[in-house]
């Protein structure tokens, strides 16, 4: 097993402007998981909506 990434992480002034293109809040363009994402900035914003929906609005359908 490898302790290295396997996918390198966006240093943070480009991975703020890719959020900045999709609508993300640059606080989570600061975190690695987004950094990570932003390769792909589709997944990026899917997973900003999720988190914004389970995070701040509550909400879950059943």
């Amino acid at each position: 097993m490898t302790t290295g990434s396997r996918v390198p992480m966006l240093d943070v002034d480009e991975a703020k402007r890719r959020a900045a293109e999709r609508d993300i809040p640059e606080s989570l363009a600061e975190l690695s998981v987004f950094r990570i994402a932003l390769h792909q900035p589709g997944v990026a914003h899917g997973l900003s909506t999720m988190l914004h929906e389970l995070l701040w609005k509550g909400l879950l359908d059943a």
